[in-house]
Order: structure tokens, then C-alpha cells, then sequence
């Protein structure tokens, strides 16, 4: 087994260690509330697209002890570094730093020394076929899904029409005062969706209904509390890097469960946050049911 083989392999391991102790954390009773739940979930995506990292770049040390591994011995940063800076006897008296020619080409040969030499091909047993095609399609499996993803948002953004509502806007301006968000938000109407949703990556997109201008003022501010929590906290960047995640450990269901579990926490957290602006959970429950009813 190679050493990248090596590093995968790894690799793979550690992240069904890490999805394994968030999954256990996420489990555990909520003493701290929703928003402990939602850290969990941040953190270990994050630290699982780390692992990916490490994992897919061969010779990388978290240590720092040296960036590439190959058969060869190269020389240190620290030799580099010395040749380059050393001035040449015919520029000593120059004045500021200088370099030759000579030094530019010593540094090169270092700096070349130090990329991965590339191994002699040899024929995989047909063992690792069987482990690689399928992992393969899974992979691209899950790339087609996020491609659609991405595809079908890039729609309902072309298909969708601005909404001019002064009640809204003033609505609007209103939530965001009172969750601190500075940014802009562009509100959209679209006649493809049921319900309201967030789209955007660096934009914040809130795309409502065709039907939206039926619903009442309290529904319509439950409605826009709840995404514009969503958009306070950063959710869809969240659940982009999840995507991405998912993309690359597509073989691992603990990967899919975790993802699912940022999705629901991230939900939960905006309806904790928007029970908060619609006059506490006990109205916000009526208001969310009677706009379910509605849009059944």
C-alpha cells in the first residue's frame, strides 16, 4: 500500500470517528439549547473538511515537519532561504539586497527538489478495482446531485419577479433592526415554490410565494422572522460546506445523518429565534399551523 493509499485510508477513518463522537454530542440531552446543537454541527464540518484535506494531499503533517514526502532527500526551507538571501561578491558593494543569477538558479533546483517525484507506474491488483469504480460512482452521483442543486436554484432565481410592498418593506427593515443584520436583503416572489425558502451564497435571497400577499400580517412576519434568521446566522454558507462535505465522503452514511441533523438544527434555531419576534412559541405554533393549512 502506497503511502497516499496510506493517507486515505486514514483519512476515511478519521472522519468516521468524528462524525461518530458529533453524532453522540448532537444525542445527548439539550441542556444548552438549540444553539449548542448548531456549534456542534458547524465545528464538526468543518473539521471533517480538514480531515479531507489532509487526507487527499499525500506527505501533508500537521506538525509542520514537511509539506511533501517522496524517495528523494531535499534540502530544508532553511538552506533555501540562505542561498537566496547570500549576495554575490560582485554585488556586495550594491547597495539594498540583490541577487544573481547564479542564486535564482540554485534556488530553482532547491525549490524543484522539493515537489513530489512521481512514482513509477505500477498495475493495481483487481481488488482495488472493486472498492474504487463503485466509490467512484458514488461520488459522481453525489456531484450530479449538487450540480442539480445548484441548477435549480440559478432558475428559480431567473424566474422569479421583485416584490414592491411597502407594508413589507417596512416589516422588513423592522426584523432586521431587531436581529442586528446590517446587510442588504432582496425579497423575491416566485410562482414555482409553496413556501418561502433562502437561496443565494453571498447574497441574501428571500423568495416568497406567488400566494404570499393572502396570508395575514402575523403569518406574513413569522414567515420573514424565520428566514431572516436563517440569513443572520449564515445558514445556507453552513449548508453549502456540508454539501461540499457530503460530496467528498459520499460513501459515509454518518456524513448523510450528520448532514441531516445540521439541516433540522438549523431549522429549529429559526424557530426558536422567530418564536422570539411573534408574541413566544405558543403563537408562533398557531401561526405556523394555520399557515401549513393554508398552503396544503
Amino acid at each position: 500500500m502506497s503511502e497516499w493509499e496510506r493517507s486515505l485510508a486514514g483519512g476515511v477513518l478519521q472522519v468516521a470517528v468524528l462524525s461518530l463522537l458529533a453524532l453522540g454530542l448532537l444525542g445527548r440531552p439539550r441542556r444548552a439549547g438549540t444553539r449548542s446543537a448548531l456549534w456542534v454541527s458547524h465545528f464538526a464540518f468543518a473539521g471533517l473538511l480538514l480531515l479531507s484535506l489532509f487526507a487527499l494531499v499525500p506527505g501533508i503533517t500537521i506538525d509542520g515537519e514537511r509539506w511533501w514526502s517522496h524517495s528523494s532527500a531535499p534540502a530544508t526551507s532553511t538552506e533555501t532561504v540562505a542561498t537566496i538571501a547570500e549576495p554575490s561578491d560582485s554585488a556586495s558593494t550594491s547597495p539594498g539586497w540583490t541577487l544573481s543569477w547564479e542564486q535564482i538558479q540554485a534556488a530553482g533546483k532547491r525549490l524543484g527538489d522539493l515537489l513530489p517525484v512521481q512514482q513509477a507506474h505500477t498495475h493495481w491488483p483487481q481488488w482495488r478495482w472493486w472498492i474504487v469504480l463503485p466509490l467512484g460512482v458514488v461520488i459522481v452521483l453525489a456531484g450530479s446531485r449538487l450540480c442539480g442543486a445548484a441548477w435549480s436554484l440559478q432558475r428559480l432565481w431567473r424566474t422569479s419577479s421583485s416584490v414592491s410592498d411597502s407594508g413589507l418593506d417596512s416589516e422588513l427593515i423592522e426584523l432586521q433592526q431587531h436581529y442586528g443584520w446590517r446587510g442588504p436583503v432582496i425579497v423575491r416572489e416566485s410562482s414555482a415554490l409553496t413556501h418561502a425558502a433562502v437561496i443565494g451564497g453571498w447574497w441574501s435571497i428571500i423568495l416568497l410565494p406567488a400566494n404570499w400577499r393572502t396570508w395575514t400580517a402575523a403569518e406574513r412576519r413569522l414567515v420573514l422572522a424565520h428566514e431572516l434568521a436563517h440569513i443572520q446566522r449564515g445558514d445556507l454558507r453552513w449548508r453549502w460546506l456540508a454539501e461540499l462535505v457530503l460530496l467528498l465522503h459520499a460513501y459515509q452514511p454518518l456524513v448523510f445523518w450528520l448532514h441531516r441533523r445540521l439541516v433540522l438544527e438549523q431549522e429549529l434555531a429559526a424557530d426558536q429565534a422567530a418564536a422570539a419576534v411573534c408574541g413566544g412559541s405558543a403563537q408562533y405554533l398557531r401561526t405556523l399551523s394555520s399557515l401549513a393549512l393554508r398552503c396544503d
